[in-house]
C-alpha cells in the first residue's frame, strides 16, 4: 500500500503541474487584470522568458538530483530526503520541478491549438 501511495503522489505532482500549464492562459489573464497590465512589453516578455528558462533548467536538474523517475516507475522502494538540506532549497527545488511541468503543459496546450 505504501508503494501505491508513493507512486500516486509523484505522478499526481507531475500531472498537477501539467494541468496548471494547460490553464496557464487563464491564470495569466487573471494576473494581468489584477495588476492592471493592458499593454504588451517586449522587455517584460524577454525577462519572463529568461526567468522561465532558469526555472526549467533548475527543475530538470532537481528532477535528476532527486531521482524522481525512479520513484515514479517504482525502481526505488523508499523515498530518501536529505534532512541536512535547508528548507528553502528543498522548496525551491520542488517548485522549480512544478514550474517545469507547468511549462510542459503550457507548451502542450499551445501546440494542440
Amino acid at each position: 500500500m505504501l508503494r501505491l501511495h508513493m507512486l500516486s503522489a509523484y505522478w499526481g505532482f507531475l500531472l498537477m503541474g501539467v494541468h496548471i500549464g494547460l490553464h496557464w492562459g487563464m491564470i495569466m489573464g487573471m494576473a494581468r487584470r489584477m495588476f492592471g497590465v493592458t499593454k504588451t512589453s517586449s522587455i517584460r516578455s524577454w525577462v519572463l522568458r529568461a526567468v522561465l528558462v532558469v526555472i526549467c533548467v533548475f527543475g530538470i536538474f532537481s528532477f535528476g538530483t532527486h531521482n524522481l523517475a525512479d520513484y515514479m516507475f517504482l525502481r526505488t522502494q523508499f523515498v530518501f530526503f536529505d534532512m541536512e538540506q535547508p528548507l528553502v532549497l528543498f522548496l525551491a527545488e520542488y517548485l522549480s520541478m512544478l514550474g517545469l511541468w507547468i511549462c510542459v503543459g503550457w507548451r502542450l496546450r499551445r501546440t494542440a491549438g
